[in-house]
């Protein structure tokens, strides 16, 4: 909607995870992230058009992971998350998540998606 009242609103977009991913978790992540940088008064990034994964080598943002250990490493790096989602939580997933790593680890897509496919 445009228009004079346009800048006194605010919108959200969130492109919702995919379905291995606990909504609860996803969203909870989400707003600790947001306040963080509200809080802490960080510009947002740049934004991207289009499928992330499709971006040429090189132009795929560095905060974007691109492999489960990637991200498996941010969330074990982020206090922010570690105190939003309590020490307990954040250490077991981040211990899940390796798991998941050591045990894909090998594995091509084929196989990864024959290993998974009736699991979530």
């Amino acid at each position: 909607v445009g228009g004079p009242a346009a800048a006194a609103g605010a919108n959200v977009e969130w492109k919702s995870p995919d379905g291995a991913a606990n909504p609860y978790l996803a969203l909870g992540a989400l707003l600790a992230a947001g306040l963080d940088g509200v809080e802490r008064g960080l510009p947002l990034p740049p934004g991207i058009d289009g499928d992330p994964q499709r971006l040429p080598a090189g132009e795929r943002p560095a905060r974007l992971a691109s492999t489960l250990a990637e991200a498996t490493e941010a969330l074990a790096a982020s206090e922010v998350l570690r105190a939003s989602m309590g020490a307990y939580l954040h250490d077991r997933l981040v211990a899940v998540r390796r798991a998941e790593v050591e045990a894909s680890a090998g594995l091509d897509e084929e196989a990864l998606v024959a290993k998974h496919r009736w699991r979530y």
